[in-house]
């Protein structure tokens, strides 16, 4: 998927990298929901970066996007109780126009 930068401090996950941030697999006091920002990336694709914590992913598809997301948050949190219980994609899309 083209040349997407993903922060210094990322990981490998599969064939991706996973923005690692600060306090990678602890318990952040996440609740039951995490929240990613999706956006389309210039090149194609998309890609989505979770609200309050580092995770970062990306997927050619819609479909390859969703199983990436759920890959990647499974890897981040080591244990599976102080993983969120539901992930929530919230897409942004600009729209420019033109007066």
């Amino acid at each position: 998927m083209g040349n997407m930068q993903l922060p210094r401090d990322s990981v490998r996950h599969g064939d991706r990298r996973i923005a690692a941030g600060a306090g990678a697999g602890y318990d952040l006091g996440m609740g039951t929901e995490l929240i990613f920002e999706v956006t389309e990336a210039e090149e194609g694709g998309y890609c989505a970066t979770a609200l309050g914590c580092g995770i970062t992913t990306q997927g050619e598809t819609l479909e390859e996007l969703r199983q990436m997301v759920r890959e990647a948050v499974a890897s981040y949190f080591d244990k599976p109780e102080s993983a969120p219980r539901m992930i929530r994609l919230h897409f942004v899309r600009d729209e420019i126009l033109v007066p």
